[in-house]
């Protein structure tokens, strides 16, 4: 299954329906371009590393464009997200949120 940024963005903002359906599917795949969404929306180092922890507990996959160009442009991605986003030339999605602990946080 191929899940879209907004999905990840919904369950970090807490969306029980998208918690429930990221918990519930193992194994999906999500697109570099969506890595790369999520990435750019990271406020700080720790929220990234945040997602990481995330997918790989989800054990996603990522599709790549092809590996080479995926490869350097989720770096160049990753070397710039701290930036504002009028000086990367705009955000694609931005996704302020957290991603819950557990089954005890706060979730609505």
């Amino acid at each position: 299954m191929l899940i879209d940024t907004d999905v990840i963005i919904w369950y970090m903002k807490g969306n029980q329906n998208a918690y429930n359906a990221l918990e519930n599917t193992k194994n999906f795949f999500i697109s570099v371009v969506t890595y790369m969404e999520l990435v750019q929306g990271m406020r700080d180092k720790s929220e990234l590393n945040h997602l990481r922890k995330a997918l790989h507990a989800w054990n996603t996959k990522i599709l790549y464009i092809s590996e080479e160009i995926s490869v350097k442009t989720m770096f160049f991605v990753e070397q710039r997200f701290f930036k504002p986003c009028h000086s990367t030339g705009g955000c694609v999605d931005c996704c302020y949120g957290n991603f819950p602990r557990g089954p005890d946080s706060d979730r609505k």
